[in-house]
């Protein structure tokens, strides 16, 4: 099973479909966090430490339109011969029912979370780094930093999917007569609740890489945003640690924009 790539071609062609610049959020006093900066590694972690309880895990049905009976055993037969052999005519029937209701999803989403958990490394971004909230839940309340990666240069050292979450209430519905190849359906890790929009988010997934980490190269991150409540000695420390491993880093901090009540950022 291979990743879904988009060509790259160079930096224009990529920026035509993506922001040059997405923001991870972090928290300067924990350790694992600062390794972005301090050792150059980034790391995938699996979907069951995320923290939307849904992601990764979206109840979903087989997309059954058009399909009847004669397909629908044929395909069967096809996947799994060994299992269809070994069914009863009433089995069979009761297996379509259930394909036709939508209920089969049931008895497939506890190894669908497993073969997920297992397989798949997440990298979840921000196009945006004045996202109040983003800074209150991952940026130590405002006392952080919001790390800015060129996600072109990023994407050629990850490769893998990337693709801007979609924000929905409605089922994911998987294509049938393909289930070798069901978990690769891209839809499936790039859906979210509504009521995650704020985040913005830009996600790269990673086949085979579930909590693991790359090494950065130099000209993978050009920001460092720091939150309004940043203190003076953890700014000229990243600063100096940044500079020293990574090239052409601009440095931002934020401020309240009290004439519009939102965040904005400011070089420093």
């Amino acid at each position: 099973m291979e990743d879904i790539v988009i060509p790259i071609n160079n930096a224009t062609d990529f920026n035509e479909h993506f922001p040059e610049t997405v923001y991870k959020y972090r928290d300067w006093d924990n350790e694992n966090h600062k390794k972005i900066i301090t050792s150059q590694e980034l790391f995938f972690p699996s979907f069951e430490s995320l923290n939307d309880p849904f992601d990764g895990k979206l109840p979903f049905m087989f997309d059954n339109s058009g399909i009847d009976k004669k397909t629908y055993k044929k395909e069967l037969r096809k996947n799994n011969p060994f299992e269809y052999n070994n069914l009863t005519k009433n089995k069979i029937d009761e297996k379509y029912r259930n394909f036709q209701s939508g209920k089969d999803w049931k008895s497939m989403l506890k190894y669908h979370i497993e073969f997920v958990n297992s397989i798949y490394g997440v990298m979840s971004l921000s196009e945006s780094a004045t996202i109040t909230p983003m800074w209150a839940h991952y940026g130590n309340n405002h006392s952080g930093i919001a790390i800015g990666f060129n996600l072109f240069e990023l994407h050629k050292i990850v490769q893998g999917t990337i693709s801007r979450i979609k924000y929905t209430e409605e089922p994911v519905k998987i294509p049938f007569g393909n289930t070798e190849d069901i978990y690769s359906y891209q839809n499936l890790f790039f859906t979210k609740s509504p009521e995650w929009s704020y985040e913005k988010e830009i996600r790269i997934l990673k086949t085979h890489f579930s909590n693991k980490k790359i090494q950065l190269n130099k000209n993978t991150i050009s920001e460092i945003v720091f939150g309004m409540n940043a203190e003076a000695k953890n700014i000229e420390e990243i600063k100096s640690i940044t500079n020293k491993n990574f090239e052409n880093v601009t440095f931002f901090k934020v401020y309240k924009n009290n004439k519009k009540s939102v965040l904005d950022i400011k070089p420093i």
